[in-house]
């Protein structure tokens, strides 16, 4: 949680980055009724304005896979904290579609195992925690 300010300060101090910069004033003419050519100055903000728009979409996609890398770091260390003081463990899950996953369950010394879907939960098998023999 102490690196989230870190990375919002860092985006509110690269914004200054991509702020647009305003238009030089033209000298006058140096006699009257001279005309001075204005620069073509289209194809540079062009190629300034898709730089600007490719860094922030790299930028968004790269805190994109941040936050998720973070929360499946944070998701899989809380559910092995919870297997370790609980009755209840989660042995291991399997998903076997999209819709469905079997998981493997140890409940006070037996080991259940279960089905998940999106109709429902379905018991499988029920057996007794089998013994590690030397």
């Amino acid at each position: 949680m102490k690196i989230v300010p870190k990375i919002l300060l860092l985006l509110l101090l690269a914004f200054p980055l991509f702020a647009e910069d305003a238009p030089a004033p033209t000298p006058p003419p140096a006699f009257p009724g001279e005309k001075l050519e204005e620069p073509n100055l289209s194809d540079d903000r062009f190629f300034f304005n898709l730089m600007q728009m490719l860094t922030t979409l790299g930028l968004i996609i790269a805190l994109l896979f941040f936050v998720s890398y973070f929360l499946r770091k944070l998701l899989s260390s809380r559910t092995q904290q919870l297997n370790v003081s609980s009755d209840i463990k989660i042995l291991e899950s399997r998903a076997i579609s999209s819709k469905a996953t079997i998981h493997l369950l140890e409940v006070q010394g037996k080991q259940i195992t279960i089905a998940e879907s999106h109709t429902g939960v379905t018991l499988l098998s029920t057996s007794d925690v089998p013994t590690e023999t030397e």
